[in-house]
Order: C-alpha cells, then structure tokens, then sequence
C-alpha cells in the first residue's frame, strides 16, 4: 500500500470527517473536523477539530490544528506527521517511518534542540 496516495488532502477537510494524525514518535491521534478549514493571517490554514481523547476528563474537547502542522500540505511534512482517512493507514506509515533512517537522523535533531531549550537559569 501506497500510504503517500491515501493521507488527506485540504480539499477534502470538511466538517464531520474523521482523521488520524500519525507520527512515528508520537503516536497517532484520532480528530473529528469542526467544519472548514480557515486561514489564520500570517500563519497558515487551520480547521477546529474534536479530539478523541483518553486523557480528558470529559473524553474528547474542541480545539484548533494547523493543517501543515498535521502533514496536510503539498509536498512532504516538515516533521514526521501525515493524516489519513483509515487508521491502519496511520498505522502503516508509523510503521514505515519509524525504521527509516532519514527520518531518524532528522528526529534526533530535533530532540537535540529541544534539550537545548530546557535548561533552566
């Protein structure tokens, strides 16, 4: 399977549709579309969404993401994320992902920013 032909496109994010944001680090997460996609000036496209959660009190809350920020964009995400109808599509692509060795080489550097910016003064 094919998983670069089956993740969402922008012309298809639209309000009831369901979607799994997957990362090879992260996990995969489940969202629910709030209705279209908006643009946020100087940023970019974002759609409120509700997401599934197990670890809110109430089991799911509203929110907004940025569709670049889920892989929703032409061309190759910046960072690992990409989303899908199906979730064993999300569960292909973390597979796929999580032994490839550009994308590990690219995660640990960022890791390695990221601990930079934790030290404390």
């Amino acid at each position: 399977m094919k998983t670069a032909k089956v993740k969402v496109r922008v012309k298809v994010v639209r309000q009831g549709v369901t979607m799994y944001t997957a990362h090879p680090v992260y996990g995969i997460n489940q969202y629910v579309a709030a209705g279209k996609p908006f643009m946020v000036q100087g940023i970019g496209l974002f759609v409120n969404v509700k997401v599934k959660s197990m670890f809110s009190v109430t089991g799911s809350y509203v929110t907004k993401r940025s569709l670049c920020d889920a892989g929703i964009s032409p061309g190759n995400s910046y960072n690992g994320r990409r989303t899908f109808f199906k979730l064993k599509h999300a569960q292909a692509w973390v597979k796929k992902w999580a032994t490839d060795k550009g994308f590990q080489a690219s995660h640990a550097e960022h890791e390695r920013w990221c601990s930079l910016m934790d030290t404390r003064f």
